[in-house]
């Protein structure tokens, strides 16, 4: 699915001879950088941006994408017989590939958490106000293995199961804050032991001590 950018991360591409290739939904941007490939994944009707979407159309609209992006990347590994010449940066859950199918080409994933979608759904819609929806988890994780889960709307399919699926098959997850992780750590303790890095952007909600934060700016500054 669609990976970041970053000028920095250009630099790296650059010195190190990284190519990056971007899979979108959206059409291709006037100017790329360089070493950068973009592919367009011609999955959105009339070129809706996601967000305008109702739950149900978006529902749709990641399971399109989920389909174009596995499909282009299983295309990918019939091409290079050593799947460990590229890997996947997954920029988000519900609008990325089939985890256990691109996990099976021996790809190695790694997926960056803007947001835990588990327990922004169970706060938003279910009402959830205190502690991790830990069982929330349990119960969709049980109901996977029994007819009740072809009963599930595709919305909560894309909520519970692809999120467990993701965390399960990522090879790497990163995430903004040390509360997401123990949220994540709590809901998936087997698979997500020692997967998670913590890397933060946007606001910083996590509380840094005045000696944690000197020690910090000493290291930057050797």
């Amino acid at each position: 699915s669609t990976p970041l950018y970053s000028s920095a991360a250009s630099d790296v591409y650059k010195r190190q001879a990284i190519s990056l290739t971007l899979l979108s939904p959206s059409s291709q941007p006037h100017k790329l950088p360089e070493n950068v490939r973009y592919v367009h994944l011609p999955v959105l009707k009339n070129n809706v941006h996601p967000a305008q979407l109702d739950r149900r159309n978006y529902a749709s609209f990641c399971r399109r994408f989920e389909k174009a992006t596995t499909s282009y990347l299983e295309s990918l590994h019939n091409q290079w017989p050593s799947p460990s010449s590229f890997a996947v940066l997954s920029n988000d859950i519900c609008e990325g590939i089939n985890f256990k199918r691109v996990a099976a080409m021996g790809i190695p994933i790694t997926t960056i958490f803007h947001v835990d979608v588990v327990d922004f759904f169970s706060r938003i819609y279910l009402g959830t106000k205190e502690g991790p929806p830990l069982r929330l988890v349990k119960f969709f994780r049980w109901a996977e293995g029994t007819y009740l889960a072809k009963l599930f709307p595709d919305v909560l399919r894309l909520v519970f199961e692809k999120q467990a699926s993701c965390i399960r098959y990522s090879s790497k997850i990163v995430v903004p804050s040390h509360s997401m992780q123990h949220v994540l750590k709590r809901c998936y303790p087997e698979d997500v032991a020692g997967k998670t890095s913590i890397v933060p952007w946007g606001s910083w909600e996590d509380s840094t001590s005045d000696t944690c934060l000197l020690y910090t700016s000493d290291a930057a500054d050797e």
